[in-house]
């Protein structure tokens, strides 16, 4: 692993400290980071474009289940992130984010 990927990993475990999906506790060895823009679309190791996710919500995460919008809303609702209105997508969304962010989970929420 690059040293850039263990930054990314340990900043977002730092500010996370669990999945954002699901709620369950994350350390060194069970977080998944996740950049909502891949690198490879000019995407940049920084927590405006991170998600801590654990393996099961990653993986829900590339098969489509959660959308790239529904993650930056997770993480406005959550840290205030600023994006522009294109990023944030529609109302589905919005309603997929709160929806997470409202049901029960694993863990405690803050």
């Amino acid at each position: 692993m690059s040293t850039a990927r263990r930054a990314f990993k340990r900043m977002l475990l730092r500010r996370d400290g669990r999945c954002m999906v699901c709620g369950v506790y994350l350390d060194e060895d069970t977080i998944n980071p996740h950049h909502i823009t891949t690198r490879g679309a000019g995407g940049e190791d920084n927590l405006e474009n991170g998600i801590s996710l654990c393996q099961q919500c990653h993986v829900a995460v590339h098969n489509g289940h959660y959308s790239p919008a529904a993650l930056r809303w997770i993480l406005w609702i959550h840290y205030s992130y600023e994006y522009e209105d294109w990023q944030l997508g529609d109302e589905r969304d919005r309603e997929a984010a709160l929806n997470l962010c409202a049901k029960p989970t694993r863990v405690e929420r803050w």
